[in-house]
């Protein structure tokens, strides 16, 4: 058995005689949530989801254009609402003449409630929410992926909750800020843990590490951005 590990864009051409590949590997992680007051501060980032596949038919000597899905931005102080809110995290692909033959999709970036402070974290693939209180319960926001990454942490007004664990690897969800009102951290990737939520002293929520696939932490009181989600990777495996 080779195989080839991928941390960044690139072509990769199939060996000759090589007519089938496996691949394994992860979205980028989504981004934390920044704090826009004390009644709101930045949840955590969603986990990049984890993805393997048995068998892809290739063309020997044929060039496949990998793409490695970045980290989703952390949120940071803006002019409208949403800029407080992380980016989700790209989706890592393989393409064949620009046509999707393998995908992992990317972690949700955390949200930002507009009045109230249920700043809720990313779940496990991308999507931004913008719901009331109201509209959302404890296990959506604190989602725990059936994917093998962790989903992101949320806040609320008396509490705050660390990112959820991997479910592969396992790696450990970001720590939140245990002070009241804290920002929650990032959700576990399947390659690292996620990133810790900011507090009283570094207010800025952690960046998640490069191809971790892992989830940024919430900013808290004072921070000027949520951490960056983790970059994903890829692993291309193929008999000899």
């Amino acid at each position: 058995m080779a195989y080839v590990y991928f941390t960044t864009n690139a072509i990769w051409q199939a060996p000759l005689g090589v007519s089938g590949i496996m691949a394994i590997g992860a979205g980028g992680g989504g981004g934390g949530g920044c704090a826009n007051s004390y009644l709101n501060m930045g949840g955590g980032g969603g986990g990049g989801s984890w993805q393997q596949t048995s068998f892809i038919p290739v063309l020997p000597m044929h060039n496949y254009q990998i793409i490695i899905g970045n980290g989703g931005a952390g949120g940071f102080p803006g002019p409208n609402q949403a800029d407080y809110c992380g980016l989700n995290g790209e989706s890592t692909v393989i393409l064949k003449e620009g046509k999707v033959i393998f995908k992992a999709v990317g972690g949700g970036g955390a949200g930002q409630n507009h009045h109230h402070a249920f700043n809720h974290g990313g779940k496990p693939w991308g999507n931004i929410y913008h719901q009331g209180f109201n509209q959302l319960s404890l296990a959506d926001s604190n989602y725990n992926s059936l994917l093998p990454s962790g989903g992101g942490a949320c806040n609320g007004p008396e509490f705050s909750f660390s990112g959820n664990n991997g479910l592969l690897n396992g790696f450990q969800g970001g720590i939140s800020n245990s002070e009241e009102f804290g920002a929650g951290g990032g959700g576990a990737g399947p390659q690292g843990n996620g990133g810790a939520a900011g507090n009283s002293r570094s207010p800025n929520g952690v960046d998640a590490a490069a191809n971790s696939g892992a989830g940024g932490g919430g900013g808290n009181l004072g921070s000027l951005s949520g951490g960056r989600g983790g970059s994903g990777y890829l692993y291309i495996t193929w008999s000899l």
